[in-house]
């Protein structure tokens, strides 16, 4: 039997004074499941209904789209479709598919939107898990590797349409898509004057309209334990991201870990250390993206400089220059928070376990 731990939890602690569930009831709180998670929207401002069903429609919507349960959605559409079948795009679509193409070549590939095949021979899609799931072997990794290839799903940026190249590529564009997501609610709320609080999709997808602080979750401690708190006063309509190696995973009987994290290029689920990447300061459906594939990218602690890590994550800050990057690499025995922010002003570090290193 698997130990297989699923924690539906939140992956970022926000820690926000004026918007506290306790304080006095002015103000709104919305709460639904999309996306198969959490939908959290918080305001210090009363929202009206009728932007409340907006909300809730815009979701429903992407849901509708994207989501690789219902054998009725565009993407199950795409996944059946046959090489050489062209599908028209809507404005959302195409927006989601060409940032996903964009931060697949930003990535050199590390972030693979057709790494879905194997996603399902893990177990982790589509977002059913079994306690008694086999990990797969390495002939059935294999045979499922040679499916992936984001350069056989051919987007048309004149036309905007997407066509099949393979008829053994499928794609899941999930996790991309709650980023998008967030951003859509907020700028719905901006639309009609709510200014304060923050949009919340499954703990790892946020905008935050106006809030002080945010804390990011202890990637190796419990729910509720944050490893650092952020500053975010003064900034307004920031979207936020995390990625990590702790919520979605099972163990076999040896104890090997088997991540929902998975390497496009070797498709091995991810040991590179990076225990969890927080990403603020660009677009939702971008920073989704990109703290994947920092997760995936290993880092040479003797060589420091020229490892893939960090060469990357100076890439990020270069070509987004007012971003925030909090990556937490442990490997069991080194502990560090890589970060192009300073300590004291921009965020508080709460374990003094972890030595900061920058970038």
């Amino acid at each position: 039997m698997l130990l297989l731990k699923k924690i539906f939890s939140v992956l970022l602690a926000i820690s926000i004074p004026l918007i506290a569930v306790g304080c006095e009831k002015k103000g709104s709180i919305i709460e639904f499941q999309c996306f198969n998670t959490e939908v959290y929207v918080q305001s210090t401002q009363n929202i009206p209904t009728k932007v409340e069903s907006a909300i809730k429609s815009c979701l429903l919507d992407l849901e509708n789209k994207f989501t690789t349960q219902s054998q009725t959605s565009f993407i199950s559409n795409f996944n059946r479709s046959n090489q050489g079948e062209i599908f028209n795009l809507d404005q959302s679509s195409f927006q989601v598919l060409s940032l996903a193409k964009k931060i697949y070549d930003f990535s050199d590939g590390y972030y693979d939107a057709s790494v879905y095949p194997l996603a399902k021979l893990y177990g982790f899609a589509p977002y059913k898990y079994s306690a008694s799931y086999t990990p797969p072997n390495q002939e059935q990794i294999n045979a499922e590797l040679k499916k992936v290839n984001f350069n056989d799903v051919i987007l048309d940026y004149d036309l905007k349409t997407l066509t099949k190249n393979s008829n053994d590529v499928k794609i899941d564009l999930g996790g991309i898509v709650k980023g998008y997501a967030v951003d859509l609610v907020a700028q719905i709320l901006k639309d009609n004057k709510i200014t304060t609080g923050y949009v919340n999709i499954g703990g790892s997808s946020l905008n935050l309209l106006s809030v002080d602080t945010l804390g990011v979750r202890h990637p190796r401690k419990p729910l509720g334990n944050a490893i650092l708190t952020v500053n975010c006063k003064g900034q307004k309509n920031l979207s936020v991201s995390t990625s990590g190696d702790y919520e979605k995973y099972y163990k076999d009987n040896n104890g090997n870990k088997y991540c929902h994290l998975i390497n496009p290029k070797t498709g091995l689920t991810t040991t590179t250390g990076v225990a969890s990447a927080t990403i603020l300061g660009v677009s939702g459906a971008e920073s989704d993206a990109l703290t994947t594939a920092i997760c995936l990218l290993n880092h040479d602690l003797v060589n420091a400089e020229n490892s893939n890590l960090i060469t990357f994550l100076k890439k990020i800050t270069q070509t987004y220059s007012n971003c925030s990057i909090y990556v937490v690499f442990d490997d069991g025995q080194n502990k560090l928070l890589i970060t192009n922010k300073i300590q004291g002003e921009n965020f508080t570090l709460h374990d003094t376990e972890y030595s900061v290193a920058n970038i």
